[in-house]
């Protein structure tokens, strides 16, 4: 979905909420990709839309544990990396 020229991965607009996947590769490792999630995180969240990150590895791994608690919680999703 685009939304204020960002795509994402998915947009609930009844609950003004998006989900962005987060790959690893593309958007963990390279600075610029870092830089451009926070500034769309900052310019959605002040038109109301709240962004939810959900990670790659964990969709693949878990994926029914990730999407229920994105659905229910409607918080960013911590990474099991950011716990090593």
């Amino acid at each position: 979905t685009r939304f204020g020229g960002y795509v994402l991965d998915f947009y609930f607009p009844l609950r003004q909420e998006a989900w962005d996947v987060q790959g690893e590769r593309f958007h963990l490792e390279e600075p610029a990709s870092r830089a451009r999630n926070a500034i769309m995180k900052v310019q959605l969240t002040a038109q109301g839309v709240e962004v939810i990150r959900l990670y790659e590895d964990d969709l693949l791994t878990r994926p029914d544990f990730v999407l229920n608690l994105a659905w229910e919680r409607g918080s960013e999703i911590i990474h099991p990396a950011v716990f090593r």
